[in-house]
């Protein structure tokens, strides 16, 4: 006879201790010289240890497309709050920029010098104004002790006013004179107090008002 038409099965049994075994068949039909089946013929292995590792790694294939979808959820989700962070952080520069440029035109406008002074007297920024000639360039001036550029009475005044400010929190007036270009030009300065180690001092020109 000769064998045509393979066939094969896969099923699972239970044994009487309540156990699972798979088991996998291989079998063909025999026949003889006219093509009749006479009988069958085949081979059974127990395929549950096959069978187990398939399941694990069908589990671990399953376990790990979970753990990547929720990653993927994860990560795009950052890159959410990322981007929103990023866009965030645009527009308050762009706001500080827009307050930064405001704040530079409102200082332009004021016709008034100020200084911001540490409590020992130094100068650690100034805002010159068009009002005013400076005695020194701002970048001359900053870092350097005020007693550098006024008079003796006048830091004086100064020194006082800055003390009293940081001091009290009070704002300090006093008024002076100074010879510029050999004219005396009038001057009030105003101290008060910038924060607990620094004041600012608003000085403005009265010549007008004297004449």
């Amino acid at each position: 006879g000769e064998f045509q038409d393979e066939y094969r099965l896969e099923y699972r049994i239970v044994l009487p201790d309540g156990a699972i075994r798979w088991i996998d068949v291989h079998y063909s039909p025999v026949r003889d010289k006219a093509g009749n089946v006479i009988h069958l013929a085949g081979i059974s292995a127990d395929i549950t240890d096959r069978k187990r590792v398939e399941h694990e790694l069908l589990a671990a294939r399953d376990e790990l497309e979970s753990r990547i979808a929720v990653r993927t959820r994860e990560l795009s989700q950052a890159n959410e709050r990322l981007n929103a962070e990023l866009a965030q952080h645009v527009r308050t520069q762009q706001a500080l920029s827009e307050s930064v440029a405001t704040n530079q035109l409102l200082l332009e406008a004021i016709p008034d010098l100020i200084f911001k002074v540490s409590a020992d007297s130094r100068i650690v920024a100034c805002f010159p104004t068009r009002s005013i000639k400076m005695l020194a360039p701002p970048e001359v001036c900053l870092g350097r002790a005020i007693r550098e550029f006024l008079p003796p009475a006048v830091t004086l005044q100064a020194e006082i006013g800055i003390a009293h400010a940081i001091a009290t929190g009070e704002t300090y007036a006093f008024e002076y004179d100074l010879f510029v270009v050999g004219f005396p030009n009038y001057y009030e300065a105003r101290i008060s107090q910038c924060d607990r180690d620094s004041a600012l001092i608003i000085i403005r020109d009265v010549t007008d008002r004297k004449h």
